[in-house]
């Protein structure tokens, strides 16, 4: 939720609800479904799961996120607003460092 123009691609305006400080969300997956029941039609009916259903998503949650990934997801862009994958960036560079000869 970190890249506002990934979740821009995917929620349309609505996504500009997402606080910037998105890291301190207690739960992120339940305010992502909020938003999306406030979005278009077809985002609504992949990620929100009818009520009183077991599952809090649909069945197009995974891959409507992924493709929202492959297409559309900045690690440069999530990371300048999310401390938490900034450090995971972090991490792996300096791992890569150490396991390349």
């Amino acid at each position: 939720m970190a890249d506002p123009d990934a979740m821009l691609q995917l929620l349309g305006p609505v996504a500009n609800r997402i606080p910037e400080q998105c890291d301190e969300l207690n739960d992120p997956k339940k305010y992502l479904l909020g938003l999306a029941r406030r979005a278009g039609r077809d985002v609504r009916t992949d990620l929100c799961a009818d009520t009183g259903a077991m599952a809090s998503q649909d069945l197009g949650y995974n891959r409507r996120l992924c493709q929202l990934v492959e297409q559309h997801w900045s690690p440069v862009r999530a990371a300048g607003r999310s401390h938490r994958l900034r450090r995971a960036c972090q991490r792996i560079a300096q791992l890569e460092k150490i396991a390349s000869p």
